[in-house]
């Protein structure tokens, strides 16, 4: 996991066991809008399914490598950020994030995201991070852009919700990009 100070009010802090109540009462309180983009709202309907999501993270870190951090900004969860599916044969892994509805707008998902970014192409020496998005969902689709990822194609009917079937669209950035870009 990985614990990062990105300003004088934002911090990257690995989820642990005792976050549990605060990020479920921040997916309670933006249930509906993140329901619509991630399948996990469904079945986080205590604060027991949230710990029992955060074990689950932190056993993935263990196991994979995967990175699953709280965004805390002036000392409350804002939402969460991960380095996730890492691949470590293949140099390469996926950013998930998301925000509580009143933090948005504020640039945090664009720091977290410079951070692990940062973090992939150094210290893990990956050579490609991508980023995948509902193409309905606009204010995430402006991220990948804004830190310079590169549009790769739309993976069709490819994230399920419920019944439903969604496209995404598939944004990476390779480490010799990020270092020009930089």
């Amino acid at each position: 996991m990985l614990k990062q100070v990105i300003d004088d009010n934002v911090e990257l802090v690995p989820i642990q066991p005792e976050f549990a109540d605060e990020i479920y009462a921040l997916v309670d309180a933006n249930r509906e809008r993140l329901g619509r983009w991630f399948p996990w709202v469904d079945g986080m309907k205590t604060p027991d399914d949230t710990r029992a999501f955060i074990d689950d993270a932190v056993k993935r870190g263990d196991e994979r490598g995967d990175i699953v951090n709280a965004i805390c900004a002036n000392g409350k969860i804002a939402g969460m950020i991960g380095l996730e599916e890492m691949n470590r044969d293949m140099k390469n892994a996926e950013i998930i994030y998301w925000l509580g509805e009143q933090f948005e707008g504020k640039g945090l998902i664009i720091k977290a995201c410079r951070v692990l970014i940062d973090h992939a192409f150094g210290i893990l020496g990956l050579q490609r991070v991508h980023i995948m998005i509902d193409p309905a969902n606009v204010r995430s689709r402006a991220i990948p852009r804004k830190l310079g990822f590169h549009y790769e194609g739309t993976l069709r009917r490819y994230w399920r919700i419920g019944d439903n079937y969604y496209d995404l669209e598939v944004y990476s950035i390779l480490r010799d990009e990020w270092v020009n870009y930089r």
